[in-house]
């Protein structure tokens, strides 16, 4: 017996199938020093100020995967040195931020810190709330799986009290970074839509949870894609609300295609389309332009109704290739869409302009951020439907979703020559291709064993339910 199973471990070792860990690995982040910097920047140029983080990476010798702390955030999927997922090396900036100095000063509400949004690319765990969640520029600690027979992962934890908030809201982990200007980092969390109706508390629509979030990513031996598990756990006595959300980035190019199986799509909000499409968009009606994301008539948003259809959502990106996320389907699972649109209706110079002009800079001061390169982005929730929709997480509960990635290297040509029946034909081969897919897991909602709930009431470690194979 230890002769056969010597044989089978040296088999796959030959095969490169053996997952490795990689625990002192480097990721580079690109920045400029402002949103007025991005208009510097050519595409494929790097942005001129830099940041090397600690890394995390696994490796099976089919797929590499890497991921950073910032923000808990996996920042590659590669496959033969090709990142399956959206790198923003132009530079990120900060964008959206409240400006005291603006005529009337702008106090915005599209993130929900006042610093506004920096995007580096990557695929993150959004956190409490909508638009990004809480923590996408903070360190999420880190742990490691590495004695489950056949696999490694890599573990981001934050818990969502008031420490945590205090640290984000005034953000001193900023404090001598190159990018941004510390002095003039706007502190505190934005109000708006982040607040209830009627309240002038700033995040009073999400108030602490004291829950913990998980995210969770896993390679297997011999899989050709990377398992990503997100919970939420509510060690608490009362009911918490809140929203947990998985925004994916894909790097696109002017011919990127949708790849999805979805009939009716959602436009929710009054700002995008409203004179073009009705609320609930019959798909296969609007295919031309909408299927194509960077054909969008500007930015926009959609959100699959009334839930996910099919068991992936993903989109055709360059040379061929392409990615998707793929879900089971027997319990609800929900997809957001965001685009930029259509770059040549995009005019920054403009945009700029107004920023230095009186009036509301709403829209040119989320607009103003669009990163060099562009990008899709789907957003993955077992948990939430709809932005600002918050979700109830029961006391003593876990409330948890699976998706993997999957990287397609071949065969999703977008020059015209494939209709998206065909290209969808590509995708589900490329399912087929990988039986295991079928043990990723649906949503859950179980409850805390006893055990834990003791271990918890007397200040202990809490761990999570232990994964099921």
């Amino acid at each position: 017996m230890f002769k056969a199973f010597a044989a089978a471990a040296l088999l796959a070792a030959v095969e490169g199938t053996v997952t490795t860990l990689n625990k002192t690995d480097t990721h580079r982040l690109f920045y400029v020093d402002s949103i007025y910097g991005i208009a510097d920047v050519e595409p494929g140029q790097e942005g001129p100020i830099h940041e090397d983080v600690d890394a995390f990476s696994m490796d099976n010798g089919l797929i590499k995967v890497k991921a950073m702390q910032r923000g808990a955030n996996m920042v590659e999927l590669s496959e033969n040195g090709y990142n399956y997922l959206w790198e923003n090396t132009e530079g990120a900036a900060y964008y959206g931020a409240k400006n005291e100095t603006a005529d009337p000063p702008y106090e915005p509400n599209s993130f929900p810190l006042y610093r506004g949004l920096i995007l580096n690319g990557g695929v993150r765990f959004a956190a409490v709330s909508a638009e990004h969640g809480l923590y996408y520029d903070y360190d999420w600690p880190v742990s490691f799986e590495e004695d489950v027979d056949g696999e490694k992962s890599v573990i981001f934890t934050i818990t969502d009290n008031q420490a945590t908030r205090d640290i984000v809201s005034n953000a001193t982990y900023l404090d001598g970074k190159d990018y941004v200007k510390w002095d003039e980092v706007p502190k505190g969390f934005a109000s708006g839509q982040f607040n209830l109706e009627g309240s002038t508390d700033n995040m009073s629509r999400y108030p602490v949870t004291d829950m913990i979030f998980k995210f969770k990513i896993t390679l297997r031996d011999g899989e050709k894609f990377v398992r990503l598990h997100m919970s939420v756990e509510n060690p608490n006595d009362d009911i918490k609300t809140g929203e947990a959300w998985l925004p994916m980035t894909f790097p696109i190019d002017e011919n990127s295609t949708l790849l999805s199986g979805q009939d009716v799509r959602w436009r929710r909000d009054s700002w995008c389309y409203d004179d073009i499409l009705p609320n609930m968009v019959q798909w296969d009606l609007h295919s031309d332009p909408f299927d194509v994301p960077l054909s969008w008539p500007g930015n926009g948003i959609f959100y699959d109704f009334p839930y996910k259809v099919g068991k992936y959502h993903g989109v055709a990106t360059k040379d061929g290739k392409g990615a998707v996320y793929y879900a089971p389907e027997q319990t609800p699972h929900y997809t957001k869409m965001w685009s930029w649109g259509d770059p040549s209706l995009f005019n920054r110079t403009e945009l700029l302009e107004q920023l230095a002009q009186p009036g509301d800079q709403t829209g040119a001061a989320l607009a103003v951020g669009r990163p060099v390169a562009e990008y899709y982005e789907p957003w993955s929730s077992g948990t939430n439907f709809a932005f600002f929709q918050t979700a109830e997480f029961k006391p003593k509960h876990i409330y948890s979703w699976e998706v993997a990635i999957l990287p397609i290297n071949s065969g999703l040509e977008t020059n015209g020559t494939l209709s998206t029946d065909d290209l969808n034909a590509v995708v589900n081969s490329a399912i087929d291709a990988n039986p295991t897919l079928s043990t990723i897991r649906e949503v859950e909602v179980v409850e805390i064993p006893e055990t834990e709930k003791a271990e918890k009431k007397s200040g202990m470690h809490l761990r999570f339910v232990k994964d099921t194979k």
